[in-house]
């Protein structure tokens, strides 16, 4: 009885062992399998075969795009034609909307741009990761971001910019309230030789709008570790168009004697021997002036990288700009505006608005 108690547990360790045993054999057999079946293709020099069943790539087209960025190359953006880098970012990425409007005021020095249809103030400028300065002027005109204060675009020269990015919908999340309509991001050529220089001319088929462009970008070697100087030189000028429509209808009181003092409307009741005519004698006449203004723009532009250690490397970018616009306001008709002074503009003036822009 002792000795068949004694074997016992022996029996049950031994059965035990048996179970563990085939387990692991099997599994280094079939590891063995699998190795040399790699092995087996690598020698042949056959790969396996692939077969795709999907795919979620999509073109870019012009009014859409698979991904929530656009990266559009410099080169795109100046094959546009377009003279302002506004324009030139519109014609590119269909998220994106810069309008010019013919009677502006200051606006006309910063295009209320916007991405989504958006409020132009919700779009935050980057210059290579950098936050780019607002523009100093209230835009209190009715166009896009009435009562907004935008960052101007169009003081960066096309001919400065390697790439755009352009961060839409929830992609631009993590740069803050300032970004709830997107993120552009201005990436500067960082050529160290080379160069390029363009010039571009033309204008609408009405014969007015001559526009000319010419821009010098050049780079140098800084150092000798790889360090860099790009600059930047831009010069365009468009002459202005008007869009006007002739106008027939009364720029006088057609009864004077109706108004026997001044009133909000009138607030001069000169009897001008014109009112019994209305209009002008001649008939329709153009009133107004609705077009593009005339623009003249000087711009120069560097972006400089210098290593100064293996770990440390100090940058420089910045810019001048200076823009001289000639803008023009809506026709004040004669006797209906309180700053009217019918002695020196019997027939109504179109108020002229000149102004530079340095940024």
């Amino acid at each position: 009885m002792a000795s068949r108690t004694k074997f016992a547990p022996s029996l049950i360790g031994v059965s035990l062992l048996a179970l563990l045993v085939p387990a692991t054999v099997h599994a280094q057999d079939t590891a063995s399998a699998s190795q040399q079946a790699e092995d087996a293709s690598a020698t042949s020099g056959e790969a396996a075969a692939i077969t795709v069943i999907g795919s979620r790539g999509k073109a870019r087209t012009d009014v859409e795009r698979p991904v929530a960025v656009d990266v559009v190359s410099g080169s795109e953006l100046r094959a546009t034609g377009q003279v302002d880098l506004g324009q030139q970012v519109q014609f590119t990425s269909p998220s994106f909307n810069s309008t010019k409007f013919g009677v502006n005021g200051a606006t006309n020095f910063a295009d209320p741009a916007s991405l989504r249809g958006m409020s132009p103030d919700q779009v935050l400028l980057l210059v290579n990761g950098k936050r780019r300065h607002q523009f100093s002027a209230l835009n209190l005109n009715v166009s896009p971001g009435l009562g907004t204060v935008v960052s101007d675009l169009n003081s960066i020269p096309s001919g400065a910019i390697q790439r755009i990015e352009v961060l839409r919908d929830g992609a631009a999340a993590q740069y803050g309230s300032d970004a709830i309509a997107g993120v552009i991001n201005l990436t500067l050529n960082n050529a160290s030789e080379g160069g390029n220089a363009n010039i571009t001319s033309g204008l609408n088929k009405e014969g007015d709008g001559f526009t000319i462009r010419t821009m010098l970008n050049q780079g140098l070697k800084l150092g000798g570790d790889g360090g860099f100087i790009n600059y930047t030189l831009e010069y365009f000028s468009t002459e202005g168009t008007n869009r006007s429509d002739p106008y027939d209808g009364v720029l006088y009181p057609a009864t004077p004697a109706n108004y026997t003092g001044p009133t909000a409307n009138f607030p001069y009741t000169t009897a001008n021997p014109r009112a019994d005519r209305g209009v002008y004698p001649q008939g329709p006449f153009v009133v107004g002036n609705y077009g593009a203004n005339h623009n003249k723009t000087y711009q120069a532009f560097v972006n400089s990288e210098l290593p100064l250690s293996d770990n440390v490397t100090g940058y420089l970018f910045g810019g001048y700009s200076r823009k001289d616009i000639r803008a023009f306001g809506f026709f004040r008709a004669p006797a209906t505006f309180a700053n009217s002074n019918l002695t020196i503009y019997p027939d109504g003036y179109v108020p002229i608005l000149p102004g530079r822009s340095i940024d």
